[in-house]
């Protein structure tokens, strides 16, 4: 183990180095403060920072596990919100950017595009448990909103289409 740090958080690296910094497989341990309980990054780094397929546990209890460039989210991933959500997509400096679906714990369900962690494009938003559910909306979506043309189907298969 060796004291270091990563994405300013000092922590404990248990893994492969090069001149001292952690370069190729490994297991950064960060302890902070702000946070009851530790983070952890575990995979392939290259000159300190985290790249290509590896896993962060926040101290939230989130877990991503997924494609990293310089630490940051990117590629394709799985992020498991504590809450009970799910994300599964794609990611673009660091955020839901691209395809993917995206699970409350409630059921409700996004299936679509995302741009800067938002709903954005085309998409397929479907209701789980609760007031609305059974039905859906299938349509365009502006920063998280139905936004221009869609279908809204309602629990009992009556449709509206439209704006």
């Amino acid at each position: 183990e060796k004291k270091v740090n990563v994405w300013g958080f000092d922590g404990l690296y248990t893994g492969e180095t090069e001149n001292g910094i952690p370069n190729g497989q490994g297991r950064f341990v960060f302890k902070d403060s702000r946070y009851s309980k530790d983070g952890e990054l575990k995979g392939h780094f290259q000159d300190g920072k985290l790249n290509g397929q590896g896993e962060s546990i926040y101290p939230n209890g989130d877990v991503y596990l997924g494609g990293h460039k310089d630490n940051i989210k990117l590629g394709f991933g799985t992020y498991t919100y504590a809450s009970g959500a799910k994300y599964v997509g794609e990611y673009k400096d660091g955020k839901r950017n691209g395809q993917g679906t995206l699970t409350f714990a409630n059921g409700d369900k996004y299936v679509g595009e995302f741009k800067d962690d938002k709903y954005h494009g085309q998409a397929t938003f479907i209701f789980g448990k609760g007031k609305w559910e059974g039905e859906k909306y299938v349509g365009e979506f502006k920063d998280n909103k139905r936004d221009g043309q869609g279908t809204y189907t309602f629990a009992d298969g009556a449709k509206k289409i439209g704006k």
